[in-house]
């Protein structure tokens, strides 16, 4: 009997267990973002925090200068910082998340050669916080249509998906 499910993803595999997901990561892709990321979202954050910090004295320097191109464009970049920084608030890279804890799965579908598949879990997690964790996987370059679907089929043969 086999208790443990597992697919592709973008940095790695998602098991299914029976009690839990669990994430994993492998290669050169997921050592890169177990660099970065590690477990928190947080080291994304500093570091968009920093290119705000910069880009806003580049701004002032634009401004003094009275080129006001310069002084719009930075500024429309920071306003975009800033919303994916407000976005992020709710977002986990946690590995592992408890089957008890998931609210909802949600299966984004690919545009080819644009977007990579993925599913969104909206999970609670031990703090008591809601979540929402993404679980990319593989892109139209490396079979990504062929293991969506078969992520998407263990999904619901786990009833994870309805």
């Amino acid at each position: 009997m086999e208790t443990e499910k597992v697919f592709k993803t973008k940095t790695g595999y998602c098991h299914l267990l029976p009690d839990k997901i669990v994430l994993t990561r492998d290669g050169v892709i997921g050592n890169l973002a177990s660099t970065i990321h590690g477990n928190h979202i947080y080291q994304s954050v500093v570091i968009y925090v920093a290119l705000i910090g910069m880009l806003s004295w580049l701004m002032v320097k634009d401004y003094q200068k009275a080129y006001f191109f310069g002084v719009g464009f930075y500024a429309v970049i920071i306003v975009f910082l800033l919303y994916f920084i407000i976005r992020a608030i709710g977002y986990s890279v946690t590995p592992v998340i408890e089957r008890s804890s998931i609210r909802q799965i949600v299966y984004k579908k690919a545009i080819p050669f644009l977007t990579r598949a993925c599913f969104e879990v909206y999970f609670t997690d031990e703090k008591g916080r809601n979540k929402k964790r993404f679980i990319f996987l593989p892109g139209s370059l490396t079979n990504g249509e062929a293991i969506s679907n078969e992520a998407l089929e263990l999904m619901r043969s786990e009833q994870l998906i309805p």
